[in-house]
């Protein structure tokens, strides 16, 4: 048994080793066989109708080479290009330190409650809320493995492999267990998506629900329209200007909106929540037609 974990262990290595090198040395081609698979069809980047592949071609021509989407997906560069857009730093989520190295943590500077980001690296926030029962070897190991790590190479997006592992903790505040995102097409904010854990809903800019999700991901439940949802609105105006397409993340509680992130190419381009329809609805809103190639 052993024997076979092993050999079953080297062989996705091996087949990891090889998507990475297909997806930096010939990456529209593996963008290509990664649609393929996903959706069982091919992509057609000349005629690009869905919104999956009209963010393929984004991703392609443009995002995968632009350094202002490397800058504003880096998660802690990011905060430098929400502030310079005139938006208040109260409205990010408090910065407590920085650390470049795992090596240069040191607990004792820290609160009892934080969170912990990782720059590069997507999915992995740890939340502490007590410092003291942290086992702070173990933690410094997964952080270093992180940092190691090349996030976005096997699935195509290039953009982040610019970006700079940078350790940020942040502080641990209470928001809303919802995560409001604003799809922003050419500059200008058009569909609301509210996720809580996997399940979601997309309401248009009135609030009033828009039926583009399947089934097995719709949250049954009715929400209230966000007590902030004009803030943010008008902070995804002035974030989304320079971009065909850009989903800016929140949060919020009961004294203010958070701007979490900015997110360039949802679910790698390959998202599978979205109706065919709705992939379709989302497609006609973001127009591609004067995209510089880069």
């Amino acid at each position: 048994i052993l024997l076979i974990g092993g050999a079953m262990n080297l062989k996705y290595k091996i087949k990891k080793e090889i998507n990475k090198f297909k997806s930096l040395k010939h990456n529209e081609k593996y963008s290509k066989e990664l649609y393929k698979q996903v959706f069982n069809k091919d992509l057609d980047l000349n005629n690009p109708v869905g919104f999956n592949e009209k963010l393929m071609f984004l991703k392609i021509k443009n995002y995968n080479n632009n350094q202002l989407v490397t800058n504003c997906s880096d998660r802690y560069l990011f905060r430098l290009f929400v502030i310079g857009r005139g938006i208040k730093e109260k409205h990010l989520p408090k910065l407590i330190k920085k650390y470049n190295y795992a090596f240069e943590m040191n607990f004792k500077d820290l609160p009892n409650k934080f969170i912990l980001k990782l720059s590069n690296f997507y999915g992995y926030d740890y939340i502490c809320q007590d410092k003291n029962k942290i086992n702070k070897k173990k933690l410094k190991q997964e952080i270093f493995n992180h940092q190691k790590e090349k996030y976005g190479i096997e699935s195509g997006e290039l953009y982040f492999n610019r970006i700079k592992p940078k350790i940020i903790i942040e502080e641990l505040e209470y928001l809303s267990d919802i995560e409001y995102k604003i799809y922003c097409f050419n500059g200008k904010p058009k569909v609301i998506l509210a996720k809580i854990a996997k399940k979601l809903k997309f309401y248009d800019l009135n609030w009033n629900e828009i039926f583009i999700c399947k089934d097995i991901y719709y949250n049954q439940d009715v929400l209230k329209k966000p007590r902030y949802l004009k803030e943010m609105l008008g902070m995804s105006k002035k974030l989304a200007k320079e971009f065909p397409f850009v989903r800016i993340g929140f949060k919020e509680n009961a004294e203010k909106v958070i701007v979490e992130e900015m997110s360039f190419t949802p679910g790698a381009c390959l998202a599978d929540y979205y109706t065919e329809d709705g992939n379709k609805y989302l497609g006609k809103l973001l127009d591609i037609k004067n995209v510089r190639e880069n």
